[in-house]
């Protein structure tokens, strides 16, 4: 699948990719063959990005699925690197994220609380400094052959992140794309919160849908006895805005429901498939129609998916094949997004550039 990425750092294990011209990734380190990525999120706007004025700092794993042992070597190795574990412990008052394929499985638990293919210490960082976001609702992430079904994938957020995280879903993925499921959580970030969409401009064109005429008179209708509520206590320039954020809030919706009707569809399949999982789960209870429902999940995301290159090549036809200038800058870009120009100390906080003292 192609990603129309705005910024993203990765290795040929793992990555981390922005899909928000807002957002842009900051490689910091990564190691053990590709196998982690740490990097910082700032906002676009900044204009000298560094650890002070990131917006949240994410680590990445793809753990060894060969054999336990090479597993736990490979947590053993993780621990050991200092600046890493330096990194994450010690971001309190910012939203640090540990997330991706950890390849153990919390089935594995011992007796005395220990996990198989992992390592004790990297065990009790997770408890000592991290949340998980999902903690008993997930349902199994890896669907292997021989009907095997394990919880693979995990994100934990430190406290701060933690509260401000609004939603956690989990999704089935086309089984001709992954075996594994997708974890999403939304967070709220506070400058996100504090600044407004600005102006708000209705599509005119809607003025001719005639199923949104009909809707909205029937919207308005449904205010009216709202409004005469909010008369006895509030002024008429009150209630004037509440009724343009009510219409906003409509208007949004109606357009949400006519052009991403797929995306409506395939939500409403992942809540009812999440809902079978989960009566699975807890009650044993088994559904025949499951197999049909993950047909019809990844057919509607195949659909989605091509919907979305037919966009991203529609992009390079307008900006990348007539303007040099455009493909020159996303060349210096993505070339910018994978270097590592700076290092900054993790005692000292200093800056360092060259190659000498940056290893």
């Amino acid at each position: 699948m192609q990603f129309s990425s705005k910024s993203s750092t990765y290795t040929k294990h793992c990555g981390i990719i922005s899909l928000n011209n807002r957002y842009i990734i900051t490689p910091i380190d990564s190691g053990i063959n590709g196998r982690f990525i740490l990097a910082h999120v700032h906002y676009a706007t900044e204009e000298e990005p560094n650890s002070s004025n990131s917006i949240a700092t994410i680590l990445n794993i793809y753990g060894k699925a060969a054999s336990r042992k090479d597993n736990v070597e490979f947590y053993t190795e993780l621990m050991q690197h200092r600046f890493l574990i330096h990194k994450i412990t010690t971001t309190i008052q910012n939203n640090m994220i540990i997330l991706g394929d950890f390849n153990y499985k919390y089935e594995s638990r011992r007796s005395n609380g220990t996990v198989e293919a992992t390592t004790v210490e990297w065990i009790a960082l997770l408890e000592e400094h991290f949340i998980d976001c999902f903690w008993e609702n997930k349902s199994a992430t890896f669907h292997g052959s021989n009907n095997l079904h394990y919880i693979l994938d995990y994100i934990f957020c430190n406290n701060t992140s933690y509260g401000t995280v609004t939603e956690c879903t989990q999704e089935f993925m086309n089984s001709t794309w992954t075996d594994h499921e997708m974890l999403v959580i939304t967070l709220q970030l506070q400058k996100d919160a504090t600044q407004g969409p600005g102006a708000y401009k209705c599509n005119p064109f809607l003025a001719n849908n005639h199923k949104f005429r009909r809707e909205l008179v029937i919207f308005l209708q449904g205010l009216q006895p709202q409004v005469e509520l909010k008369t006895a206590t509030q002024s008429p320039q009150e209630i004037w805005d509440w009724i343009k954020d009510e219409f906003k809030e409509h208007v949004r919706q109606f357009q949400l429901e006519e052009v991403n009707w797929r995306r409506k569809a395939l939500k409403t399949l992942q809540a009812k498939r999440n809902r079978c999982m989960l009566a699975k789960k807890n009650r044993g209870l088994i559904f025949q129609g499951l197999d049909n429902i993950n047909q019809q999940i990844g057919a509607l995301q195949d659909s989605i998916a091509e919907i979305e290159v037919l966009k991203l090549g529609k992009y390079w036809r307008e900006n990348g094949e007539k303007n040099a200038g455009f493909l020159k800058k996303l060349t210096v870009s993505r070339q910018n997004q994978r270097q590592l120009k700076q290092l900054r100390h993790p005692v000292t906080q200093e800056l360092h550039s060259d190659q000498g003292t940056m290893s």
